[in-house]
C-alpha cells in the first residue's frame, strides 16, 4: 500500500492542526503510531496557537503517546510554544506525575525556562501540582529547588502567592529558602500576605519566615495585609510579632493603608492591637 503524501500528512486545517495533532487530541495511540511511523510525517508542526503535537499529548497527559513521540521526533530538540513554554510546563502544571516522568527520562528533555524565566517545576509549584513536584525531586537529583525566574522568584514564592498550602509544605520539607527575596524584595510571606491566604502565612511562620522584612518600599507584611482589607491577615501578624506601627519608607503606618482602602476591620483589628492613629506619614508631616 503506497504512503500518504507528505502534503497530505501534514496538511493544516483553519486552526494549523496536522492529522497527528487530531489523532492525539484524540488520545488514539495506534493512529498517532501510524502516523509518526511515515518518514515525511512532521511531529514538532505548530498549530496556530504554536503548539506542537507533543504540547497537546503533554497538556492531556497521554504518557503513552508522549513516549510515542519523543522516539520519533527526528529534530532531537524540543519545540516551545509562543510563551517558551515546552511541553514538559504543561504536563507539569496539570500535575500528569507519569507523563513528567516520561519526560525525564529522555535524553533530549531538559526542563527549559519560559520567557519569564520559569521552569516546569516552577510552573508545578504555581498550579500545586504536588505529584510532578515528587517525581521531580526524586528523578532530578540536580534539581534546584531555590532556582529563579526573571524576577528572582523561585517555586516557593509561586506556590505562596497562588495558595497552595501543601505544596508549600513540601518544598519547605525539601530545603526551600523560606526568605528568598525577588526583586521587590518580596519574600514568599509576602506574596501570601497580599493574597490574604491565611494557611500559607502560618505554614511560612511556622516553617521559620521573618515578619519583620521590608521591601524596597518600606512595606512590612502587614502594610499589604492593610492594603488588601485582610483583617484576619493582620491578626496572624501581629500575634507573631509584628509591629502595628511599622512605618514604610513614606512614613505610612499599616493603620493608615487599612483607612485610605476603607477597611473597616482592618482598622479596628489594628486600634485593638495598639495602632496609633496619630502617627503621621511624611506629607502630612511636611504640610503642617
Amino acid at each position: 500500500e503506497a504512503a500518504p503524501t507528505e502534503s497530505l500528512l501534514n496538511w493544516q486545517d483553519y486552526e494549523g492542526r496536522t492529522p497527528l495533532h487530531f489523532a492525539v487530541a484524540d488520545g488514539n495511540v495506534a493512529v498517532v503510531d501510524v502516523l509518526t511511523s511515515y518518514e515525511g510525517c512532521n511531529v514538532t508542526s505548530y498549530d496556530n496557537l504554536f503548539r506542537t503535537p507533543l504540547h497537546w499529548a503533554a497538556l492531556l497527559g497521554h504518557a503513552q503517546i508522549v513516549h510515542l513521540l519523543l522516539e520519533r521526533n527526528k529534530v532531537g530538540t524540543i519545540p516551545s510554544d509562543s510563551q517558551g513554554a515546552t511541553p514538559l510546563h504543561y504536563a507539569a502544571q496539570s500535575n500528569f506525575a507519569e507523563t513528567v516522568e516520561v519526560f525525564l527520562k529522555h535524553p533530549s528533555v531538559k526542563d527549559d525556562s519560559d520567557l519569564e524565566g520559569r521552569t516546569s517545576f516552577m510552573w508545578a509549584a504555581g498550579k500545586g501540582s504536588d505529584d510532578v513536584i515528587r517525581t521531580m525531586l526524586t528523578l532530578k537529583l540536580d534539581i534546584d529547588i531555590n532556582m529563579t525566574d526573571k524576577y528572582a522568584g523561585t517555586a516557593l514564592h509561586a506556590a505562596a502567592l497562588s495558595g497552595h498550602v501543601s505544596t508549600v509544605k513540601l518544598l519547605l520539607e525539601h530545603n526551600a529558602q523560606v526568605d528568598a527575596l525577588d526583586v521587590m524584595k518580596h519574600t514568599p510571606l509576602f506574596r501570601a500576605c497580599e493574597m490574604g491566604h491565611k494557611e500559607v502565612i502560618q505554614t511560612l511562620i511556622r516553617g521559620g519566615a521573618r515578619v519583620d522584612l521590608v521591601d524596597q518600599d518600606g512595606h512590612s507584611p502587614l502594610h499589604w495585609a492593610a492594603l488588601g482589607g485582610n483583617a484576619d491577615v493582620c491578626q496572624i501578624l501581629i500575634e507573631n510579632k509584628i509591629n502595628p506601627n511599622v512605618q514604610d519608607y513614606a512614613g505610612r503606618t499599616p493603620l493608615q493603608c487599612a483607612a485610605y482602602g476603607g477597611y473597616i476591620n482592618c482598622m479596628v483589628v489594628l486600634l485593638e492591637n495598639n495602632a496609633d492613629p496619630n502617627i503621621q506619614d511624611k506629607e502630612d508631616m511636611d504640610n503642617s
